[in-house]
């Protein structure tokens, strides 16, 4: 379930890379925010 999670962050992030180098927009902040809450659900899924 992990492996699944990491590979959308990843596509996701690499999307909004592809977004933001058309409309010329840094992502960075959406970027980490992502990451950051992907991490946190899956800390809570292995606490549970």
């Amino acid at each position: 379930m992990k492996e699944i999670k990491v590979k959308l962050a990843e596509e996701t992030y690499e999307k909004l890379k592809e977004t933001a180098k058309r409309e010329l927009r840094p992502i960075t902040k959406q970027v980490t925010l992502y990451i950051l809450r992907c991490m946190k659900e899956q800390d809570q899924e292995e606490q549970a």
